[in-house]
């Protein structure tokens, strides 16, 4: 199992032990399908909700989204985009019970009640919605057009990565300003690190967490996550 099929599964099984609210519930709350829906046509509900555009990708689906980005996802992201599409299996996949093409059994990372790094607020984008976002925004408007928007994005900051002409093995998390000339910022040495510390975090209390962020290059101002520790 690879260092990023491992954090996501952990924190899939944090999720699970805290009872994350899945997709499906979301939907119900929103008023997207009803609960009646849910009970008597399952498969027509599990059809309607993955137009939402929230389970994992293939690597073809992955590759016919992001044909227009002019660069090369590293390795590392497109693994991210195979095993979670801007949510997180809730478990871990070697429970063969569960139905895994269904929003059932998936959570947004930033709605699943366990603390998250980066900026407060933000999310964990599904490529679908990043490459529009990279489309209508980060491919113009004088940003460097490597930058691939991975987080969602506050009033003034970005979270992404920069492709290359190549695809690498992985990438540092950039954060970008959003007002004036843009400002480039590595805050993370890579996607795997950045999950690897999480996962660490929802899983592990006897670890030195603050030294792990560091080896991964995450300074001291986004460290504020592990204030959580006590809560697992």
């Amino acid at each position: 199992m690879s260092l990023m099929a491992n954090a996501i599964q952990k924190i899939g099984i944090a999720m699970e032990r805290r009872k994350s609210r899945s997709l499906v519930q979301d939907f119900l709350r929103e008023g997207i399908c009803t609960l009646e829906e849910f009970r008597e046509k399952p498969t027509d509900v599990k059809h309607k909700l993955a137009n939402f555009n929230r389970l994992p990708l293939s690597l073809e689906e992955i590759q016919t989204i992001v044909k227009d980005y002019p660069y090369h996802l590293s390795k590392e992201v497109v693994e991210l985009y195979r095993y979670a599409n801007g949510c997180f299996p809730i478990g871990s996949y070697d429970n063969a019970d569960k139905d895994w093409e269904s929003p059932e059994y998936y959570c947004a990372l930033f709605d699943s009640g366990i603390p998250v790094p980066l900026e407060e607020g933000l999310s964990f984008l599904s490529l679908q919605d990043a490459m529009g976002i990279y489309k209508s925004y980060f491919s113009q408007y004088g940003y460097d057009p490597r930058f691939f928007p991975i987080f969602g994005f506050s009033e003034y900051l970005a979270y992404g990565i920069f492709g290359g002409e190549s695809p690498l093995e992985s990438s540092p998390i950039v954060e970008v300003s959003l007002e004036g000339k843009p400002d480039y910022k590595q805050v993370c040495s890579s996607i795997t690190g950045l999950f690897q510390v999480y996962a660490e975090s929802v899983t592990n209390k006897d670890i030195d967490f603050h030294q792990l962020a560091l080896d991964y290059g995450i300074d001291d101002e986004r460290q504020r996550i592990f204030i959580y520790q006590d809560q697992f």
